[in-house]
């Protein structure tokens, strides 16, 4: 039994690279058009679709479903991987699996948010008048959540200039994503400490 449980995470393993992979040939022009676009296409795109029905893992433009599609292929590996190893699934470890990948990928949605942030904020004091249809689009999706957070921070009444919007959306998304990798790290000890 052990190696089929062995099997299976490697199974899991191997699809999150192919689906990994998918997800990158589609933000290379015409890549996914490919013959070997469209086999990965074909592949990948049956288990990808089933997580964007969702549509809270959608916010403007950026589609965060490939993310969530993937963390739960790391999850199922690390069972399977457990199962393999130790004949049984431990409650606290897999909570603390569960948790770690969850985490991981509020964590690399929040580092891509500081990244976008960080983008939008060195061209908008290096080329202020700047007015592409790039930039037209980052704003349209920043802008909602960006003014969200300085509505929080300076209240309703006040006005914030964008600059200032967008380096306390930065700082505060750098502060969450610290606090947030100290609480689940903590947390995960913690569970991975209980006896069953």
């Amino acid at each position: 039994m052990s190696f089929v449980f062995s099997v299976l995470s490697g199974a899991c393993s191997v699809y999150l690279f192919i689906c990994f992979i998918r997800v990158i040939l589609t933000w290379v022009p015409n890549a996914q058009y490919s013959s070997f676009g469209r086999f990965l296409a074909a592949l990948c795109d049956p288990y990808l679709s089933w997580f964007r029905r969702f549509s809270f893992l959608r916010a403007g433009m950026l589609d965060f479903s490939p993310a969530v599609a993937m963390g739960v292929l790391v999850a199922l590996s690390s069972v399977f991987a457990q199962l393999s190893l130790q004949g049984r699934i431990l409650l606290g470890a897999s909570l603390a699996t569960l948790l770690g990948v969850l985490w991981s990928i509020v964590a690399s949605l929040l580092g891509f948010f500081i990244l976008l942030l960080m983008i939008r904020l060195f061209v908008v004091i290096f080329w202020p008048n700047s007015s592409s249809q790039l930039w037209q689009i980052l704003d349209r999706t920043l802008y909602p959540i960006v003014f969200r957070f300085t509505k929080y921070i300076f209240g309703k009444q006040r006005y914030v200039q964008y600059r200032t919007a967008l380096i306390a959306a930065l700082v505060v998304t750098i502060l969450a994503e610290m606090a947030g990798s100290f609480l689940i790290n903590m947390l995960g000890v913690l569970l991975m400490r209980l006896p069953f």
